[in-house]
């Protein structure tokens, strides 16, 4: 995985950090973190790679270009279903996620608000990052209320 890493030539090479870290949905005590920058990335940190005992178990990566949920739902269908978690301080802003579980997919939008009374995000909403997750990352066949069937785009 370091040699690919290795082999990026946006990853900054001096920027690769790894660090123990513990997930609750992980039920593995040898969770390692791994963070990275990118050339392109004036923010900072644009990967995250976490092992379980030496297996890759999640890949994000910070998207740097333009892409929508419209986008990524007609390359990949329609999420089976999604969330907004809330940024802390309250009120509306916060991050709604789509979830393909059966493609061990997520993507997320921090740029909007999240929505009342459960409406769908709007299509035209950016896409901020990508992840690959194993199957223990998504949600089982019983969702919580708070993450809704998916049934459309608000127009």
């Amino acid at each position: 995985m370091y040699s690919t890493l290795e082999n990026l030539p946006f990853v900054i090479q001096e920027t690769v950090k790894e660090w123990n870290s513990n997930y609750a949905w992980l039920d593995d005590a040898n969770t390692t973190e791994i963070h990275y920058c990118c050339s392109y990335s004036a923010d900072g940190v644009c990967g995250l790679i976490v092992l379980a005992s030496d297996q890759v178990v999640v890949m994000t990566h910070w998207i740097a270009y333009k892409l929508t949920f419209i986008d990524v739902v007609t390359k990949l269908g329609e999420p089976q279903y999604w969330t907004c978690v809330q940024h802390m301080g309250g009120g509306q802003s916060g991050s709604i996620v789509l979830y393909w579980p059966d493609l061990g997919i997520s993507a997320e939008s921090s740029t909007r608000n999240c929505l009342p009374n459960n409406e769908n995000p709007e299509s035209d909403s950016q896409i901020d990052y990508i992840s690959y997750s194993v199957s223990g990352y998504f949600l089982g066949e019983e969702d919580p209320i708070n993450y809704p069937r998916w049934d459309g785009f608000v127009k």
